[in-house]
């Protein structure tokens, strides 16, 4: 994994300096507890979201049942099911877990060690939000 083509130079200079303040100075709280910012660099996105498209042309080719998001969507995949296990646990190890370890000591903190990574497709004909 080279960082530098998947994150945002912000996101992995927070990460880097590993404190709260420069967590905090790539974020904004819309809402007490709930952070948002820049991480994935949009070529990025570009390419995972081409490898859901894949993966869904074969599901859909091939008639294979595979796990959704939760039991409410119908149009998501799990990252897990094809071949992003390992580099979610390197994110969630080297990236998520220092954010977690300095906002949310209370419920795992640094302790983390498992993530069920999702996409769900939005849309009129497609699931319209999480709950289904």
């Amino acid at each position: 994994m080279h960082a530098q083509n998947f994150f945002v130079p912000s996101f992995l200079k927070a990460v880097g300096d590993n404190t709260e303040e420069s967590f905090r100075s790539i974020m904004t709280e819309p809402s007490p507890g709930v952070f948002a910012f820049e991480m994935l660099q949009p070529h990025f996105c570009g390419l995972l979201l081409s490898e859901v498209e894949n993966f869904e042309k074969w599901v859909h080719e091939t008639k294979f049942r595979i796990m959704r998001p939760n039991t409410m969507n119908k149009h998501g995949a799990v990252l897990d099911d094809f071949g992003l296990e390992t580099m979610l646990d390197k994110l969630m190890e080297e990236f998520i877990r220092p954010l977690s370890k300095a906002f949310f000591p209370e419920v795992g903190g640094s302790t983390l060690d498992t993530h069920h990574g999702f996409v769900v497709e939005y849309g009129m004909d497609r699931d319209v939000d999480l709950g289904g």
